[in-house]
């Protein structure tokens, strides 16, 4: 099958509103995911004319400037003091939580701008991932979900699988083949206890709280168990 990847940008959204320009520092960098990178270049002039120093930096398998990809973790040098992040979501925001700067979310749906509150944010994953590893421990039959969607296939899934077969020969592993992961498909296999994503790995940050079963990505969960 072959595929077509179009890009597609964002429009006709609301400005970002005055009062919130001026809660922001006057050395910035904007970061957001290809749909919004328009409003950040516009944005980014508008800021400029009332004299801030903004920059759009090249980031990790990033095709353009400012654009951001939550797969990969993000380290930020320069010498601005906040970072603001354009889009919907905390996929895309935790990929720049290991930076020493402020991070400002700017909703561009609802215009709602708001400081990240990193301790707070640590906390929340620290509780998620107590629950990862007391459900997958207590579990004897796992979900895998496997993507063939080109850029989403997991290609060492099989031999990491295999290391927690190894470990915890006591549970039996289910494999699941989507192009599309629609994770309500697996109201239909009951059985299952637990899922470990090889998909995209925003389904086991984003998708977490909506998943019907307890979730972890694969790498995550392997590195919870020290395997």
């Amino acid at each position: 099958m072959k595929y077509l990847f179009l890009e597609s940008r964002a429009k006709n959204l609301l400005p970002f509103p005055e009062k919130q320009k001026q809660k922001l520092p006057k050395s910035l960098t904007i970061v957001a995911p290809v749909q919004f990178l328009d409003f950040a270049e516009n944005l980014k002039k508008e800021l400029e004319k009332k004299g801030h120093n903004v920059y759009l930096p090249g980031m990790k398998h990033a095709n353009y400037n400012g654009q951001i990809l939550g797969c990969s973790l993000n380290k930020i040098n320069n010498d601005s003091s906040a970072i603001l992040f354009i889009g919907i979501g905390n996929f895309h925001p935790l990929a720049l939580i290991n930076n020493d700067k402020k991070l400002f979310i700017y909703n561009p749906f609802n215009q709602k701008l708001s400081e990240a509150d990193y301790e707070s944010i640590k906390k929340q994953y620290k509780k998620r991932n107590k629950i990862i590893i007391s459900k997958f421990i207590t579990s004897t039959k796992i979900g895998v979900i496997i993507s063939l969607k080109y850029g989403q296939f997991y290609k060492d899934f099989e031999q990491k699988i295999n290391l927690l077969k190894q470990k915890y020969p006591e549970k039996k592993f289910y494999f699941f083949i989507f192009d599309t992961v629609n994770l309500n498909e697996f109201e239909n296999f009951n059985f299952i206890e637990f899922i470990i994503n090889t998909s995209c790995p925003r389904l086991g940050i984003d998708d977490f709280e909506s998943s019907p079963k307890t979730m972890a990505n694969l790498d995550s969960l392997l590195e919870l168990l020290g395997v």
